[in-house]
């Protein structure tokens, strides 16, 4: 690291990277076919805190006026909400708890270097979460519809061969006379 070389902090920066590695491999783990949505949403919420409290920790530990950390962290605040796979209140919930602590590094751990930046970053971020939660929910109603749509296809599907055997109980019931043909 070019921040840290090799120091007692390089070590501590080295073992976040090992509990991220090993909690992703826990959750992928945990995350099994037909368990129950709220067994699910739990993993990953956990999972997804405790990434955001890690990146927290990491920024935090960024020398004074080193703002390349925001890049960053709007990039996790709009994959939060398009890859997460939770409801919008748990991903909006995540999104502001690394927002809001990027806030508190930038006032009082790491403080930004000037006004203009503070506004900056946290206009960028407030505006990264509303059209993040916009985003989330055109692709949640997206996915309404196309289950509608699949729903209202199996539907007619089942009514279309309902009527079709309807018809052939007719026909071998009705006998139908040659002119009829």
């Amino acid at each position: 690291y070019r921040f840290f070389g090799f120091s007692p902090m390089f070590d501590r920066m080295l073992a976040l990277r090992g509990i991220v590695i090993v909690s992703s491999i826990v959750a992928v783990l945990l995350i099994r076919p037909g368990m129950s949505t709220v067994k699910f949403e739990w993993i990953v919420i956990t999972f997804t805190m405790l990434m955001k409290i890690i990146m927290l920790v990491i920024i935090a530990t960024r020398p004074p006026n080193f703002i390349g950390y925001a890049t960053v962290a709007v990039m996790a605040v709009l994959l939060t909400y398009w890859i997460v796979p939770l409801p919008l209140l748990w991903r909006a919930a995540t999104a502001w708890f690394l927002t809001l602590g990027i806030f508190a590094i930038g006032l009082w751990i790491n403080p930004w270097p000037d006004q203009s930046t503070d506004i900056a970053i946290t206009l960028t971020l407030v505006i990264t979460n509303i059209l993040g939660g916009e985003m989330c929910r055109q692709q949640q109603l997206w996915r309404r519809r196309q289950f509608l749509a699949f729903w209202q296809q199996q539907q007619l599907s089942a009514s279309l061969e309902r009527a079709m055997g309807e018809i052939k109980t007719l026909r071998g019931i009705l006998p139908i006379c040659m002119h009829c043909k």
